[in-house]
């Protein structure tokens, strides 16, 4: 966890928008889905078009029989964990400079809001999405 958290913020200093849109895809796949949103779409997508999109991922997923982060076995508490942990320790590295730069928390809490706010159909979205600040307080 302390490699991907010193990649993203070596790769958030050399370019911010390109780092968010790995950061945003990680989102995604902590959802259980392998769809990748580009830089372009990050950048230029309003909060409804994303929902859009993001609802249009789902069905890939429904299919299957759980969601990464809702496992109650050892690989889901696992996932878990190191989320939060991912979390905590980029908060903690970025507390005192990057996080207020304005752009990566505004970004990061529009991001956090667009996914709990979708359809409540798409729970593995809000689910995951709604967890990332627990890492934040642990």
């Amino acid at each position: 966890t302390t490699r991907l958290v010193d990649q993203f913020i070596a790769d958030y200093e050399a370019n911010p928008e390109a780092a968010f849109t790995h950061l945003t895809n990680f989102f995604i796949r902590v959802c259980g889905s392998q769809a990748r949103f580009t830089q372009d779409e990050i950048e230029n997508l309003g909060n409804q078009e994303v929902v859009e999109m993001i609802s249009d991922l789902i069905p890939e997923r429904e299919s299957e029989s759980s969601f990464p982060l809702w496992q109650k076995d050892k690989s889901g508490r696992r996932l878990r964990s190191r989320y939060d942990e991912f979390w905590k320790k980029l908060i903690s590295r970025i507390q005192n400079d990057i996080i207020y730069d304005e752009f990566l928390m505004s970004n990061t809490i529009d991001w956090l809001n667009v996914m709990a706010q979708n359809n409540p159909a798409h729970a593995p979205f809000g689910h995951a999405h709604t967890h990332a600040p627990h890492g934040f307080a642990r």
